[in-house]
C-alpha cells in the first residue's frame, strides 16, 4: 500500500550518510515530545500505533510503516501512543535532498534515468510496507552496531546504504525501472568486500571482477545501476568515510589515516581529501572530533 504522500528525492552523489539509530518502547500515556532536527529522520513502526504530526499534517505510524520527517521542521506527537508501541529511529544527513509530489503523481514522474541508471533515490515520505522482512532484518543489524567505533560505523554506512534501497523499492516497481534483485544482492556483496580490502585495493573494478567472477565492465555496469556510479567512486567514498571515523574518533596522525585507507602519500590524501569535503583533514578535525 502507497499512502498519498510526498516523496523524498536522495541524489546519490554523494549517498547520503548515517549518523545513528535507536529503538524506542513507549510506555502507557507516551507522547512524543515536540523535536525539530537539523539531521532526517526514520520512523519505523514495529509494534502498536504511533501518532505524529509535522506542519499541519498529521500521521498514524502503524505496524510495517515508515515516516521521513522533515529537517528543521518541528515535529510532536498529537495523541498518545497505544500501550507496547515500539519504534526504531534513525537519522541521516545529505547536502541536497528535495521532497515534492505525491504518489499519486508518480507516473508522471522520473525519479531515474531512462537508462535504468539511477542518479537519485525516491523514497515515499510515509508508506505501508508488505515485503517487511528484509527492512526489520536490516533495521535490526543496524542497531547491534550502534556502538560508535570505527569498525560498526562503517559496517552500519553499508547496511543503510541496504536499507535505502529497499525503501525505494515500492515506488521503482511502480515506476517501471525496477532492479533486478540479484543486481542488488551483487551490488551489496562487492559494497563489502571493498569496505572489508580498502586499504590493499589498486583497481576497484579489476578486484570484483576477479572476487565476484564477472568481467570488469559488467561489475560497472551493475554498480551503476545500483548505486548510480562506478565502483572506483563508491571505493573512494568508503575510504573517504573511514578517513572521517579516524579523524573523529582518534588522534592517529594524518600519514597513518592516510595509509589505513592506501594513500601512502599525505599530501595526495588531503589533496584528496579537501577536494570531497573542502577542508583539509586537520580542519575536519578541529571540527567533528568527538570528546573525550
Amino acid at each position: 500500500m502507497l499512502n498519498s504522500s510526498k516523496i523524498i528525492h536522495l541524489p546519490i552523489l554523494p549517498f547520503p550518510e548515517f549518523l545513528r539509530c535507536g529503538r524506542a518502547e513507549c510506555g502507557q500515556g507516551y507522547r512524543h515530545k515536540p523535536s525539530r532536527y537539523r539531521s532526517i529522520e526514520i520512523i519505523y513502526c514495529v509494534r502498536g500505533n504511533l501518532p505524529m504530526s509535522q506542519g499541519d499534517i498529521s500521521y498514524d505510524i502503524s505496524p510495517k510503516q515508515h515516516l521521513i520527517l522533515i529537517p528543521e521542521v518541528a515535529f510532536f506527537g498529537h495523541d498518545e501512543a497505544k500501550p507496547n508501541t515500539s519504534f526504531i529511529w534513525l537519522h541521516f544527513t545529505h547536502p541536497s535532498f528535495r521532497v515534492d509530489c505525491t504518489i499519486d503523481d508518480i507516473d508522471s514522474e522520473t525519479p531515474s534515468s531512462q537508462t535504468g541508471i539511477r542518479t537519485i533515490l525516491s523514497i515515499p515520505q510515509y508508506s505501508t510496507h508488505h515485503n517487511w522482512e528484509p527492512i526489520e532484518s536490516l533495521l535490526d543489524e543496524l542497531l547491534v552496531w550502534e556502538q560508535r567505533t570505527v569498525s560498526s560505523r562503517l559496517r552500519q554506512q553499508v547496511i543503510f546504504e541496504r536499507l535505502l534501497l529497499q525503501l525505494s523499492m515500492p515506488l521503482s516497481n511502480r515506476s517501471g525501472t525496477r532492479i533486478d534483485e540479484h543486481h542488488i544482492q551483487l551490488a551489496t556483496h562487492g559494497h563489502r568486500l571493498l569496505e572489508q580490502h580498502m586499504a590493499n585495493i589498486k583497481s576497484a573494478r579489476l578486484f570484483l571482477a576477479d572476487e565476484l567472477k564477472y568481467s570488469a565492465d559488467y561489475i560497472d555496469r551493475v554498480f551503476k545501476q545500483v548505486f548510480g556510479r562506478s565502483s572506483a567512486m563508491v571505493l573512494n567514498e568508503i575510504r573517504l568515510r573511514q578517513a572521517k571515523v579516524l579523524l573523529q574518533t582518534s588522534n592517529l596522525p594524518i600519514k597513518v589515516i592516510a595509509a589505513t585507507i592506501c594513500y601512502n602519500d599525505p599530501h595526495y590524501f588531503a589533496r584528496f581529501f579537501k577536494n570531497q569535503t573542502n577542508m583539509t583533514p586537520t580542519e575536519y578535525r578541529i571540527g567533528h572530533q568527538y570528546p573525550d
